[in-house]
């Protein structure tokens, strides 16, 4: 496995996609939200924003990337979901680590109107000292998401898009979170 990801729990790419390509599927997603508001999954803790389970787009970028992820991290992996969001102003990432279907996460920042920094705890508790970390359009940060204490602190822009594209080992523990543990067709 690669070494940083081991020590850290986390390393950035940068220009995991093409900024052009990072535009484009904000745009795609924006145009989404815009049109279908009603459809946000606001069951998760994150207000004001816009957030979207398996948007098309982002679950073939997900599938896209496997093989150039796959060698980044240094291990097989099993795609499990993608989950996107537009954050408002004033939102909150608040501290958390992720469910098990998110062995390996990316999150790639697609579009913002001002800088905001994800932070991982350095140690194993949620308050110790943290790493922050800023992404521009078409960067990603890969991290152990259900490993490390992760946050954002109150946002200070109008919008910031991003997916998160989450994996597990495919010789894990948690390998059966594959397409995260649904049925993928009727009948087998």
């Amino acid at each position: 496995m690669n070494d940083e990801l081991l020590r850290k729990r986390y390393f950035v790419v940068r220009n995991f996609i093409e900024s052009w390509k990072a535009d484009d599927l904000a745009e795609q997603f924006d145009s989404f939200a815009r049109t279908n508001p009603e459809k946000s999954s606001q069951k998760d803790d994150v207000e004001k924003s816009f957030a979207f389970y398996n948007f098309k787009p982002f679950v073939g970028l997900m599938l896209d990337k496997l093989p150039d992820l796959e060698k980044l991290v240094g291990s097989e992996l099993f795609p499990t979901y993608s989950f996107a969001r537009i954050y408002e102003n004033e939102a909150v990432l608040t501290v958390h680590k992720d469910r098990p279907a998110c062995e390996v996460s990316v999150t790639l920042n697609l579009n913002q109107d001002k800088d905001w920094d994800i932070w991982f705890a350095k140690g194993l508790e949620p308050d110790d000292t943290k790493d922050y970390v800023n992404l521009k359009p078409g960067d990603a940060c890969i991290y152990l998401g259900s490993h490390v204490w992760h946050a954002r602190d109150p946002y200070e822009g109008n919008y910031y898009t991003q997916t998160f594209l989450h994996y597990v080992f495919r010789n894990g523990l948690n390998s059966d979170e594959l397409f995260d543990n649904k049925e993928l067709l009727a009948g087998g």
